[in-house]
């Protein structure tokens, strides 16, 4: 297959291509279509969970292979990939307001996080048609129009910020109402995305940024997530061993995503980090190598072929 060009400022090449919601996301979340109009808001279904989750652990390999399952970032509304035009969001949001709230979820998570499923169960609703929310109760109890965004989280921190700060170039220019104040509220990873895009908005002068009043961070690992940091130094130890087992098992714990890495160093935009991965990756290859293939044959991927 052959491996798409991959963007050095990013995954994404142009945020300004419409696209219909119900054909641009996977088969597999195209669910729930009928009486989309009956409520304000749908947790993802167990597929969405699942199509997450795989992209916490292995999103840079689906992106960069080219695979279907990789998430493209979006807003998302009742579960689907809302197009940013006028008419867009003025259906799915008939009460804009003109304070926005941009919730960005954690690592192999979607929107679904916001959601407070015990009440839906409670009241013995359909857990895919809960209607309450942070995002809905903010809605009603402070007049922020809640916009859900879902990611690849295991691209690198650095690509969806540069993703989000499109994003939300996007957004507002759409959106059906004038925009006098954004608050950002980031869930772990989302919080180091949110300060990657207010970087990288600041430094493309964006509109948006300027709106910015609030971010609220969320168990955001600023200084570095310790276990990431563990599996980084494990890797390293297993590589260091001069023996074909441990090899294997550290080029197996070495497969987790760009994104999973990028959370060892805490800022959104280190890139050392990328180069030490990249030497990580490497140092594998040359140690996994069988010793029995001939001279010129290509090195075992130390990451199942995924950029480091």
């Amino acid at each position: 297959m052959v491996m798409p060009h991959r963007n050095p400022k990013g995954p994404r090449t142009n945020r300004n291509v419409r696209r219909n919601p119900a054909s641009a996301a996977p088969p597999a979340y195209q669910t729930h279509m009928a009486d989309q109009n009956d409520v304000s808001y749908r947790l993802p279904t167990w597929v969405s969970q699942g199509v997450s989750i795989l992209n916490g652990m292995f999103g840079d390999y689906l992106h960069h292979r080219g695979n279907g399952l990789a998430i493209r970032m979006d807003c998302y509304h009742l579960d689907q990939p809302l197009a940013l035009d006028r008419e867009s969001l003025k259906a799915a949001y008939p009460e804009a307001s003109r304070k926005l709230c941009v919730l960005i979820h954690g690592l192999g998570c979607n929107e679904g996080i916001w959601t407070f499923a015990d009440a839906a169960a409670q009241s013995g609703a359909d857990q895919h048609e809960a209607g309450t929310s942070y995002g809905t109760l903010l809605q009603s109890e402070a007049g922020y129009t809640p916009i859900f965004v879902r990611y690849n989280t295991g691209l690198a921190i650095a690509d969806n910020a540069r993703d989000l700060a499109a994003l939300m170039s996007e957004l507002l220019a759409g959106y059906p109402e004038p925009v006098d104040e954004v608050v950002f509220i980031g869930h772990s990873m989302g919080g180091l995305v949110i300060r990657g895009a207010c970087h990288y908005g600041l430094e493309r002068a964006d509109a948006w940024v300027k709106k910015v009043k609030r971010v609220f961070y969320l168990g955001t690992p600023h200084n570095g997530a310790d276990l990431e940091k563990f599996s980084h130094l494990t890797v390293g130890m297993l590589h260091a061993v001069d023996n074909p087992i441990t090899q294997v098992i550290g080029n197996m714990l070495n497969l987790r995503s760009q994104g999973v890495k990028d959370l060892r160093h805490g800022s959104p935009l280190h890139l050392e980090g990328d180069k030490e991965n990249k030497k990580e990756n490497d140092k594998g290859k040359d140690k996994g190598k069988d010793k029995g293939n001939k001279k010129g044959n290509d090195k075992v991927n130390a990451n199942g072929g995924a950029p480091g």
